[in-house]
């Protein structure tokens, strides 16, 4: 849907009238954020930031709901700017039905960014705790990190007796051994150093002796 009223705003016709490119684009700017998250999504949030910015501007609302999606900071729900929002055609019955579904998937698309936000700065965290920053029960905690996880977006374990969550894609064995032999040669490295130390301190002490019988 995004694709095509991102297709619809670069129409010559729609881009010489204001409002009607003011309308396409905070429309696009809707459905993008509501689009499933992906590397392609990831890349179109920041050519529309970057390649829209003057326009961008003239609709700061619009303009804020993609920011907040390309910031690693978690977001408050409701948004500051829920009511504006909520005015918009994309979230009314008409046109189209299903206002209520889409404002509910904005809210599961804040839900999933805040839960990728948190996966970035943390490793391990209590799901009492992930439940209190994502504002959501437990089984719906777990509901929208596991359709993350299922879709690879965020690698996470959970360990329900513990009642904890680990962040981070599970190691394989070949890292494993990178890992080992990484630190083997920095082993062999710091005894390389430590035995040159004492070769040193070694010739030193034999110098000084030497001194000492001379006199």
């Amino acid at each position: 849907v995004a694709k095509c009223v991102f297709a619809i705003f670069n129409t010559a016709s729609v881009k010489a009238e204001e409002p009607k490119w003011k309308e396409a684009l905070t429309a696009y700017c809707i459905y993008l954020v509501l689009s499933p998250y992906d590397n392609e999504h990831d890349d179109m949030l920041h050519r529309l930031y970057t390649l829209e910015a003057k326009k961008l501007d003239k609709v700061p609302v619009y303009k804020n709901l993609v920011n907040i999606f390309m910031k690693k900071a978690i977001v408050n729900w409701p948004l500051a700017d829920e009511a504006e929002l909520k005015r918009h055609s994309v979230f009314q019955e008409s046109p189209h039905e299903g206002a209520d579904e889409r404002w509910q998937l904005l809210k599961k698309r804040v839900v999933q960014h805040n839960i990728k936000v948190i996966s970035e700065y943390y490793e391990q965290i209590h799901t009492k705790r992930l439940c209190e920053l994502v504002g959501l029960g437990d089984k719906e905690t777990e509901e929208e990190l596991s359709e993350l996880v299922c879709s690879k977006f965020v690698y996470a374990r959970i360990d329900r007796p513990a009642g904890t969550i680990k962040f981070g894609k599970k190691q394989t064995y070949i890292d494993r051994l990178n890992g080992w032999s990484d630190s083997i040669t920095k082993m062999l490295d710091l005894v390389e150093n430590t035995s040159h130390l004492i070769q040193k301190e070694q010739m030193i002490h034999a110098a000084r002796a030497k001194l000492k019988s001379k006199k």
